[in-house]
């Protein structure tokens, strides 16, 4: 398995819960019979942030629902899905890029909330460049727990990496 298609793979599986819940929450709003009125963008902007896509995608798109219902191009709540989903496309196309690691040395910075899986993807991105040849060193940085400390050093011993980490 390739680099690049393992991360796809990880990717999806990791996106699966935001989207089934999204999904649900989507076709809840957005009935068709429903009236398109403040209440529903109210809920469709909450149900944005909630699956997980940040509140600047949740104000801009419930912006452009507007938009379209003022325009009139949009008349029923669930015309609006539609709507979303090439939102959704536009918005992440310019973000859909390889990662290049050509460069010596290179970096990968993960960020998120906890329990969002940066441990183990980088783990996973790890072993994926260690069986492609690459030299890997994975570093640790986290201010409000220790715990990362210890995970990052079960992930060293069964992977065989080096990891540098804070002076004893």
């Amino acid at each position: 398995m390739s680099l690049f298609s393992g991360l796809k793979e990880r990717l999806r599986d990791g996106l699966k819960r935001s989207q089934e819940y999204l999904s649900t929450g989507l076709a809840t709003v957005l009935e068709p019979d429903r009236p398109i009125d403040d209440t529903l963008y109210e809920e469709l902007e909450e149900l944005l942030i909630a699956a997980d896509l940040g509140a600047a995608i949740a104000a801009d798109f419930t912006n452009r629902a507007r938009e379209e219902v003022m325009f009139g191009t949009v008349t029923r709540a669930d015309q609006l899905r539609p709507l979303f989903r090439r939102f959704l496309v536009d918005a992440l196309k310019p973000a859909a890029q390889p990662l290049n690691l050509d460069a010596r040395p290179s970096v990968v910075l993960m960020l998120g909330v906890n329990g969002a899986g940066k441990t183990t993807t980088a783990a996973k991105l790890a072993a994926s460049l260690k069986g492609d040849g690459r030299q890997v060193l994975l570093a640790a940085a986290d201010t409000f727990r220790a715990a990362i400390w210890r995970q990052s050093h079960r992930t060293r011993r069964r992977s065989r990496r080096r990891i540098c980490d804070r002076p004893r």
